[in-house]
């Protein structure tokens, strides 16, 4: 995996030095969303909290570092911004342009972020982590009768997992200990 990624970011990079536009080109390298075995279908910090390296030497200072909030919908509205393309007044934008932080300002972004994968939920501050597993009226009606349900392997469960794939709802589930509490608060710096 990472040998391909290093060949196809090469492969990118030689193209770009021989167009002379190497240095004018801006590179977002980032991760889907977080460890495999650990956390890759939560909002835990190991499914959300994914590596992030931007390239723009003639905006960004090299060896910069921005510690606060940042999430993939600003991609878009940050590209756009480079561009020096304005989205049109009807279309809503979720996101935030990052070119300030190019340009070296520190100041946050965000004071929150939302996130939701399968049937959880998170609202999340620099400091804080709020989630919440809500589960739909067909699947907590399933819950308030006791039924039962999928495992990974065949096995049965009290509650299902939060995501569809079995695979890694089991592996999130044995890894996280809180997986099915339906309320979750996290001091993300202690916790």
């Amino acid at each position: 995996w990472l040998t391909w990624i290093d060949y196809s970011i090469g492969a990118i990079r030689k193209e770009l030095v021989e167009q002379d536009k190497w240095d004018n080109t801006l590179i977002i390298v980032t991760s889907d969303h977080g460890a495999w075995r650990h956390g890759k279908t939560t909002l835990y910090e190991a499914g959300l909290r994914v590596p992030l390296a931007i390239r723009w030497p003639e905006k960004i200072k090299a060896g910069s570092n921005y510690a606060n909030l940042v999430q993939n919908i600003d991609f878009a509205p940050t590209i756009l911004d480079a561009a020096g393309i304005s989205p049109p007044a009807e279309m809503e934008v979720d996101g935030v342009s990052l070119m300030e932080v190019f340009e070296g300002s520190k100041a946050p972004i965000h004071e929150y972020l939302f996130a939701e994968l399968g049937y959880s939920r998170a609202v999340i501050t620099q400091q804080w982590k709020y989630i919440a597993i809500r589960y739909p009226d067909v699947v907590q009606k399933s819950l308030e009768l006791g039924d039962k349900f999928q495992g990974f392997e065949g096995g049965k469960l009290a509650a299902p997992y939060l995501t569809r794939n079995l695979q890694l709802g089991h592996f999130a589930a044995l890894h996280n200990e809180h997986y099915f509490e339906i309320d979750q608060l996290f001091n993300i710096t202690h916790d």
